[in-house]
């Protein structure tokens, strides 16, 4: 996230008049401020997960800030739809989480480029403790929980009590987070998200438990 909207959040987060100034803001005047529709979408989106709203207060955001972002319409493509036949205490399950975790020791997720995103992927690997894993996220309010618990954002703790009970067959040695801001996604549909079905299908997933943010 740049650093103009993070300071223009930062002023909202301590003064509400602003802030109210803001959700009120036309795109010319938030652009007199210095934001692209981009930004301006980023920022508003972020103040309105921490303001109590109607839907009715929302903006129209296909009409308002639509065109900033290279949309993909699949809306004609088939629907790749698998029945799951695999009795659940047999199958194998896998996480993929869109909250931008990725182990401390890894590189973080690219949350500057408000223009295209980041289409990468991390591996977690199943033992990795919540102590491990950080989060970098493009919406800065997604974080880690009390005591840097993670549980929330990937489940893997859960996942390994689910396999103790028999719940569950089995569970991947692999698991994978993107960074959910992805405007353009041209590369996650032809490479990234590929690369991980591949790494899916070679492990013999049965099915996988997304966790959008």
């Amino acid at each position: 996230m740049s650093e103009r909207v993070v300071a223009l959040l930062q002023r909202a987060q301590n003064d509400q008049h602003f802030q109210a100034e803001l959700l009120r803001a036309t795109p010319n005047e938030l652009l007199a401020l210095g934001l692209k529709p981009g930004q301006q979408a980023v920022l508003l989106s972020n103040l309105l997960l921490t303001n109590p709203s109607q839907s009715g207060d929302l903006p129209d955001w296909d009409t308002r800030y639509g065109h900033a972002f290279p949309w993909i319409d699949c809306s004609a493509r088939p629907i790749p739809w698998t029945p799951f036949v695999t009795p659940l205490w047999h199958a194998k399950i896998a996480f993929i989480t869109t909250a931008g975790i990725h182990q401390c020791s890894d590189l973080p997720f690219n949350t500057q480029d408000e223009e295209r995103g980041d289409p990468s992927y991390r591996v977690i690997p199943m033992e990795t403790p919540s102590g491990a894993l950080c989060v970098k996220h493009h919406l800065t309010l997604i974080g880690p929980g009390v005591g840097g618990d993670t549980n929330h954002l990937l489940p893997l703790q859960v996942a390994r009590q689910l396999l103790q009970e028999g719940i569950i067959g089995a569970l991947a040695d692999e698991h994978y987070s993107f960074m959910g801001y992805i405007p353009h996604t041209q590369p996650l549909l032809d490479r990234t998200a590929p690369e991980v079905a591949l790494r899916l299908r070679a492990e013999r997933v049965d099915a996988v438990i997304l966790i959008p943010v």
